[in-house]
């Protein structure tokens, strides 16, 4: 009976993170089918617009970092919901923004939030689950990324084109009250306070130092990070690129995004199956590669100004496969060096 018990309080708590994990990857991606018409509307330049992407990216990564030693000292439960209340404090401020300062703003506390989110969730899987719900929790959540980085863009397409801009932030604010009341209702705390970790900054900052500058960290990390980089640097383009200059509608837009999801998501299939059967160290080089591959490929598009909306997907379908393979893997790499720090 006590078994049962735990099962059922484990499924309840995997299902709550799922679908509180997915105001991260709606909250990055919804808006972009809407970047062209915010400028027009606000009249603020495509470069800015693109800021509002790097700006969000960049807070997120940063704060990140800090939500695990907050979470081990303070407690999950705490943590995310917070998360939750900035990122509807956020969403509420893009979708009053009047101008580009309002949006960033905006941007940023979204940003904030939502960095509260992942790392909190996965330890929370952690802290009541076992070896095998584990997995399969983290394995769902993949999943989840996946199916919403299709999703987003696509319906935030649909809202751009039948309401207006403004509606995307007004359906996050609403989706995310609705997440923060299940998790007032039903999250429990999974971190006992005999267990929590009393705050050290000093000694968290110099932890975190000595892994960035460690060669073991840093040379598997930053070619993991340079992909992200050029990620972002799509995400931020991509918007103008086929709205403006191909003159898709934010929807059809929106629907692109799909052949990069599944180049990802084949590409993460592979790094499975290539590390079984090669070493990591081989199957991480064959992803590297590919990525290689992909730049090449772009830099001949661009020499002779190859633009056409097939070759350019092919090009970042190609990338999103290397990436999908090199990324599990570099992230597990470096995950193992320092599973005691």
């Amino acid at each position: 009976m006590d078994n049962r018990k735990i099962v059922i309080n484990v499924t309840m708590v995997g299902i709550i993170l799922l679908l509180t994990s997915s105001i991260v990857r709606t909250g990055a991606s919804l808006y972009l089918p809407a970047l062209p018409i915010i400028g027009q509307d606000l009249d603020i330049s495509d470069a800015t617009m693109s800021l509002t992407i790097t700006v969000y990216f960049a807070a997120f990564s940063f704060f990140v970092f800090l939500t695990g030693p907050f979470s081990d000292a303070f407690g999950r439960r705490r943590l995310i919901l917070l998360g939750v209340l900035i990122f509807i404090i956020g969403s509420f401020l893009c979708g009053l923004a009047t101008s580009a300062s309002y949006l960033i703003v905006g941007r940023i506390c979204q940003a904030i939030g939502a960095s509260m989110i992942p790392g909190t969730a996965r330890a929370m899987i952690r802290d009541v689950g076992n070896d095998t719900q584990v997995i399969s929790l983290m394995g769902w959540m993949a999943i989840l990324g996946g199916v919403m980085m299709i999703a987003a863009p696509i319906m935030g397409g649909v809202i751009t084109e039948h309401l207006t801009w403004r509606y995307n932030f007004h359906f996050l604010v609403a989706f995310s009250i609705f997440v923060f009341a299940i998790l007032i209702m039903k999250l429990p705390e999974t971190l006992i306070r005999e267990k929590r970790i009393k705050l050290h900054p000093s000694k968290t900052f110099k932890t975190y130092g000595n892994i960035i500058i460690s060669p073991s960290f840093s040379l598997v990390v930053m070619p993991i990070v340079v992909c992200y980089a050029v990620q972002g640097a799509y995400l931020a383009a991509a918007p103008f690129i086929f709205i403006k200059g191909f003159k898709l509608t934010p929807t059809q837009f929106g629907l692109t995004n799909i052949c990069i999801v599944i180049a990802l998501l084949i590409g993460r299939h592979l790094s499975i199956k290539s590390t079984k059967k090669y070493s990591p160290s081989t199957a991480y080089m064959i992803g590297a590669s590919i990525v290689f591959a992909a730049g090449a490929f772009f830099a001949i598009i661009a020499i002779y100004q190859l633009y056409n909306i097939h070759i350019l997907l092919l090009g970042i379908s190609i990338f999103g496969l290397g990436f999908g393979i090199v990324a599990p893997i570099g992230m597990k790499s470096s995950i193992t060096t320092f599973r005691k720090t």
